[in-house]
């Protein structure tokens, strides 16, 4: 049998399930409508379970931002200080360089003036110093010699700078305290003191009393003075110009004034020999422009000695400046004989070193070379100049003739000898330029 819709046993059923319909309806609808709008409220119907998760999340990520940005500021803050760090020292450095810059500067230009005073002083006061003075300034350049007379030998040691391997029988002399020259250019000369190869011949004592001058005692032989050093000015050469006895001058090469010199000489009748430098045992030392070096070629000695001889010539020899070291090497010296042999001239050894090869070359070639006997000017004393004199008497005496060494910077040298000459012709002794010795041993009258 048929059941009637509107039955009363099923009607509440279907009542209670539409009611259930409606309201999950009316509640998708406010929800899809609370979507729409935006809003995080329930609507007044049920509550939506998943509501308060969502919240949540929200929360942990809104926390986690702030941190990161916390985290961001304290980085940003450290940075920033580590950068004004970096500026300060930037800073305080350039402060620095900055004032770096400032004190050399400053020191270039007090150098440099004094530079310039010296140089104004040096040409426009040149030759107004007294001998004290010019002394004192080249006190600490010394000039190596050794007194010796070249017929003796013993054994020596060269001067190397330290104490060691001492040899007996060695006599050390005292250095040349010379004067520097005036010449702002020049080279001055700075030498250790060498050891002699000889014992230097007994000085007698001066008269006791106020007696200055020496008494010249009777004898016989030829006197030889060479002066060394000449080519820094002509202030200092002129009382060795006019010198009334014939004598010899060397003329260093490469100084202003060295040609200049060089034809003054000439002019004046005087022995013109070229004064060519060479390098000493200490290596400290500077012998001037257009030295020979230990370094040097044989052929480039030869072309450095050609050059000089071409500057200062024509000359009628050579004798060297400083040169303990050269002279004692066979090899350069065998070159320097070379261009000696091919330009006919002498050769004059200033012996300062008797390790000297300029006598074995000498005899291995069958040719004549002069030695000094007597450095006159190792001090500026008066005195010491007479009794230097007095022993060149005594060795011209024995051996028939003496070649004495001075230099032109030794202002009383020169008048010293000008007023002794009267007496050394009366004692029985000849004044002679190498030259002249040379023709009177050739001659036989020595």
């Amino acid at each position: 049998m048929p059941v009637d819709k509107f039955s009363p046993r099923i009607y509440p059923f279907k009542t209670m399930v539409r009611r259930k319909n409606e309201t999950q309806s009316a509640g998708k609808k406010t929800a899809a409508s609370s979507k729409r709008t935006g809003s995080s409220k329930p609507s007044s119907g049920t509550a939506r379970p998943g509501t308060r998760k969502t919240t949540r999340r929200k929360t942990t990520k809104t926390s986690r931002t702030v941190l990161t940005r916390g985290v961001a500021d304290i980085s940003r803050d450290k940075t920033a200080r580590k950068l004004s760090k970096i500026e300060r020292e930037r800073k305080k450095r350039s402060k620095q360089i900055s004032r770096i810059k400032t004190t050399s500067i400053l020191l270039a230009l007090f150098f440099g003036l004094s530079a310039v005073l010296l140089f104004i002083k040096v040409n426009f006061f040149t030759g107004k110093t007294t001998v004290e003075e010019q002394i004192a300034v080249q006190t600490a350049n010394r000039q190596e010699t050794e007194p010796s007379v070249p017929d003796t030998q013993v054994n020596m040691r060269q001067e190397t700078g330290t104490e060691q391997n001492q040899v007996k029988n060695v006599t050390a002399e005292k250095p040349v305290a010379s004067v520097k020259p005036e010449s702002p250019r020049a080279e001055p000369e700075k030498t250790a003191p060498s050891v002699t190869d000889e014992k230097p011949e007994p000085q007698k004592k001066l008269p006791s009393g106020d007696e200055k001058e020496i008494t010249v005692p009777a004898g016989s032989g030829v006197l030889c003075f060479v002066f060394d050093d000449a080519g820094h000015n002509l202030v200092q050469l002129e009382p060795f110009l006019n010198l009334p006895f014939p004598c010899t001058i060397a003329v260093l090469p490469g100084l202003p004034h060295s040609v200049e010199c060089a034809d003054e000489i000439r002019e004046a009748g005087k022995e013109l020999i070229l004064h060519q430098p060479m390098q000493a045992v200490n290596m400290n030392v500077n012998p001037g422009p257009n030295a020979l070096l230990p370094d040097m070629t044989q052929e480039e000695i030869r072309a450095v000695v050609k050059k000089n001889l071409e500057e200062i010539g024509p000359v009628a020899g050579l004798n060297n400046h400083e040169g303990s070291l050269i002279t004692a090497d066979k090899e350069s010296m065998e070159a320097v004989f070379d261009v000696i042999e091919e330009n006919s001239i002498f050769f004059l050894d200033s012996r300062t070193n008797a390790q000297t090869t300029a006598p074995e070359i000498a005899r291995e070639r069958g040719i004549k070379i002069w030695e000094r006997a007597v450095f006159l000017d190792n001090s500026q004393n008066k005195e010491e100049i007479e009794k230097a004199v007095r022993n060149g008497l005594e060795i011209a005496s024995k051996k028939g003739y003496a070649i004495m060494i001075g230099h032109v910077w030794s202002d009383d040298l020169a008048q010293l000898l000008s007023d002794l000459y009267p007496e050394l012709t009366e004692a029985g002794y000849s004044l002679c330029d190498i030259s002249g010795l040379q023709t009177k041993i050739k001659a036989g009258d020595i």
